[in-house]
């Protein structure tokens, strides 16, 4: 057998395992295309094997005509609404299948899983996608895998956009599964700017794509904190008053409860610790169907912070320095300590520094570990807001350097928070997927109404440069700045049916099955910072 290639007929599965997570925060579909890449990357150098098959091409769900008759089948995997991050109903729509487990789904629209398939699959992978080096009037030379079994590169089209101009030309001829390099034609190349290069077959069809970044881009850096503004205490608040702007803390909690521009007023409660842990373990056992042999349980367990009703204040202390006023918070949330920093400058910008210490571990009594020590998947901190934001903005790192447009994935984007589309049963949609706010079979029937974000709305956006939420009636914008790597921002709407700004350190996904994790191992103490603004809402 060990001469014979090897082909895996199920592999890298999609997360119809792991639905809970998935649904509690879709960028964990974008964040799956990274075991894909590293897993495809190390077989196909390989010397045994001659393929894999994901699991699965599709979604596997069927919708019946009556919404409301029982499913000749139960549907499966679903999880109830302990498990939801946004209120599940009681009634079980007429759907049948085995998980949600594709890269397009039911109606054959691609998920964001389907760019990563088509990424990570690539017969033609550029080595490089970023050029420190260059010299305007000169061509850019960069390093090519050419991952096609039979087909050598030159028959294969180069197309390279830059400065408003598009040029074609044959890639050179570099055998399969060799490496070479490719030539940029010469331009007035800038620092800054960006080349999109694509890869055509005969019919002119993209086989794959990718944005050539030329220089070292700007380290992240948030505007400087300045201005030392008014302390005014009155009526249970404290309210740190700027020129235009203004943050109000509630005396009795220390917490925030609103900022503040002009007339305008932003609900902006908290900062709430967020600490989203997993554990898988062992429990022994007898199961009663096989006799008395001792069978082996996998549980998860994921412990989320309690919320505001669990916060004790214990002092609050306020410092005024040159360049802001800075609060000083300690706390406790249950059983471990938690310490804020507050500090708030007159030009609408504040940093938010937290703590923790002691952090109440997973209770694992009578429990084998079967993966190590507890993960932490989430932490940083969380503020309670209402729905008045309308639009998100953001500027990231991304994985891939270039995504389709409206993937969730990409580095920039700018959409809508909300739809006023929702789904209706058995109606093939006519939004990309990215623009669902509803999914029958895990969330069931009927649609409620109301706002719901939308699946892109609501995705985690990772290594973060800049985050902005507008209030577009109030003419408001607030920014969250980041470093650019470990920076990571959510909107999300929680079982408590409130809205919630996340604002994270920390950020892995357990997508089981051999997929890819970062592996965060838990520890009892954890400290960050978080950088905000508020400002007028700028022209776009």
């Amino acid at each position: 057998m060990k001469d014979r290639p090897v082909i895996y007929d199920e592999w890298m599965h999609v997360l119809g395992h792991s639905a809970e997570l998935w649904f509690h925060d879709p960028n964990a579909r974008d964040y799956w295309g990274r075991s894909l890449d590293k897993a495809w990357t190390a077989l196909f150098s390989s010397n045994g094997s001659i393929g894999a098959a994901i699991w699965n091409y599709a979604d596997d769900m069927t919708i019946q005509p009556d919404p409301t008759a029982p499913s000749s089948r139960g549907a499966v995997r679903r999880f109830g609404k302990e498990q939801a991050k946004m209120p599940v109903s009681e009634k079980l729509p007429n759907i049948y299948g085995t998980a949600r487990w594709g890269i397009i789904d039911e109606w054959r629209r691609p998920k964001p899983e389907f760019w990563n398939v088509k990424k990570a699959y690539s017969p033609v992978r550029l080595l490089e996608t970023q050029v420190t080096e260059f010299e305007a009037g000169k061509p850019i030379s960069l390093p090519v895998h050419n991952r096609f079994d039979h087909t050598p590169l030159d028959e294969v089209t180069l197309r390279v956009s830059y400065d408003g101009e598009t040029r074609e030309m044959p890639c050179p001829p570099i055998e399969p599964h060799q490496k070479g390099m490719i030539n940029l034609p010469a331009a007035d190349w800038k620092a800054g700017t960006e080349v999109a290069v694509s890869f055509l077959d005969r019919s002119k069809k993209l086989i794959d794509d990718y944005r050539i970044a030329l220089g070292i881009p700007a380290k992240p850096e948030a505007p400087a904190l300045e201005g030392a503004p008014e302390v005014i205490e009155a009526e249970g608040q404290i309210t740190i008053q700027g020129e235009n702007f203004a943050v109000v803390i509630d005396r009795a909690t220390g917490l925030i409860q609103s900022i503040k521009h002009g007339e305008a007023s932003i609900p902006l409660v908290g900062p709430i610790p967020h600490i989203f842990k997993l554990e898988e373990f062992h429990l022994m056992g007898i199961n009663p169907d096989i006799g008395k042999t001792p069978s082996v349980i996998t549980k998860t367990v994921i412990y989320e912070s309690p919320l505001l009703d669990a916060w004790k204040l214990k002092d609050i202390r306020i410092e005024k320095k040159v360049f802001a006023v800075v609060v000083h918070i300690t706390g406790s949330l249950e059983a471990f300590n938690v310490e804020y920093t507050y500090s708030i400058a007159a030009n609408g910008r504040m940093d938010i520094g937290y703590q923790f210490q002691n952090i109440t571990p997973l209770d694992t009594t009578g429990k084998l570990p079967r993966t190590g020590e507890p993960v932490n998947l989430e932490v940083g901190i969380k503020f309670q807001t209402s729905d008045q934001f309308d639009r998100l903005h953001w500027d990231k790192k991304s994985y891939w350097s270039s995504y389709p447009e409206s993937h969730l994935g990409s580095a920039k984007g700018s959409i809508e928070l909300f739809s006023a589309d929702k789904p209706a049963w058995a109606q093939k949609p006519t939004q990309p997927w990215n623009k669902d706010v509803w999914d029958f079979y895990l969330m069931g029937w009927p649609v409620p109404e109301g706002k719901i974000l939308t699946y892109e709305a609501s995705a985690a956006k990772q290594a973060l440069r800049t985050y902005t939420l507008d209030d577009r009636k109030a003419k408001l914008a607030l920014t969250v700045y980041g470093d650019g790597e470990t920076t990571t921002a959510r909107y999300g709407q929680f079982k408590d049916n409130q809205y919630y700004l996340y604002l994270l350190d920390t950020l892995d996904y357990h997508l089981r099955w051999g997929n890819y994790s970062a592996n965060n191992r838990s520890s009892p103490d954890h400290q960050g910072v978080a950088r905000l603004s508020l400002g007028e809402l700028p022209l776009r």
